[in-house]
């Protein structure tokens, strides 16, 4: 029951920490991506203000800043090589006349942000490896008070089973013996007494259980006691006199 258990809950933890992982990369590119787009544009503005003010001051108007439009172009480099390059290009209105303005190349951005991605893609399997790792030393730190419960409830019911099972084997041999043949009254009532004694027992551990489960799991104060072990055997043997004498048993103690 436990084992299963922890495997559920680490699949459960592992999909929740790499959910959020992805989650947050995803975020992150998205915000490297519009917020490099944002800066050409902030640069854009201020070389096209810078170079064109005194036409800016004429005409009144401002540049239309929605108008963007993204244009590849052949651009032949210092090595002679013809290269395809994507610019960003503003549009606006001078003297009546629409002018275009381009922004530096978003090849190198473009670069950029598809490196970004391929880092993000190959963390992935190590997040999920780190988030399964985590996610099960977690559960396992986790569980192991309530793997420790269970272990103690077994042995407990174990134990309990153990203890009331003897003392109603014993009650139920020595009521069948006595009823093999006819007995005296005195024979009757040693029975009888062995019986009680067993009843006693059984209510007597009864009742141990039942102010164990009214404790509520609050701690309790263990205490230690000396016991002479000669003065337990011979209770048990007079207890158990009349079954021992009647199958013609017999004990000896060396003290």
């Amino acid at each position: 029951m436990i084992n299963p258990t922890k495997k559920r809950l680490t699949r459960i933890f592992t999909a929740v920490a790499l959910s959020f992982s992805v989650l947050i990369l995803s975020i992150s590119y998205f915000f490297v991506h519009y917020s490099s787009f944002n800066e050409m544009k902030r640069h854009l503005n201020e070389d096209i203000e810078t170079e064109f003010l005194e036409q800016f001051y004429h005409s009144g108007l401002e540049p239309f800043k929605n108008i963007w439009h993204e244009h590849r172009f052949q651009i032949l480099n210092r090595d002679g090589e013809v290269k395809n390059e994507t610019y960003l290009v503003a549009y606006f209105p001078i003297d009546g006349k629409y002018v275009g303005r381009a922004a530096i190349s978003l090849t190198e951005a473009k670069k950029y942000q598809s490196v970004f991605l391929k880092l993000i893609l190959i963390t992935l399997p190590g997040i999920f490896l780190i988030s399964f790792f985590v996610s099960r030393y977690l559960v396992n730190q986790a569980m192991d008070q309530i793997s420790d419960f269970f272990t103690f409830q077994e042995t407990f019911s174990s134990n309990v089973t153990h203890e009331l099972r003897s003392p109603l084997a014993s009650l139920k041999g020595n009521l069948e013996v006595t009823l093999r043949k006819d007995r005296g009254t005195e024979e009757y009532k040693d029975i009888l007494n062995l019986s009680l004694k067993e009843v006693d027992r059984i209510i007597n551990l009864l009742n141990n259980l039942n102010l164990l489960a009214s404790s509520k799991f609050k701690p309790l104060d263990l205490f230690k006691d000396s016991a002479d072990i000669s003065k337990v055997i011979d209770e048990l043997l007079k207890t158990y006199s009349p079954v021992l004498q009647a199958k013609k048993i017999n004990f000896d103690v060396a003290k």
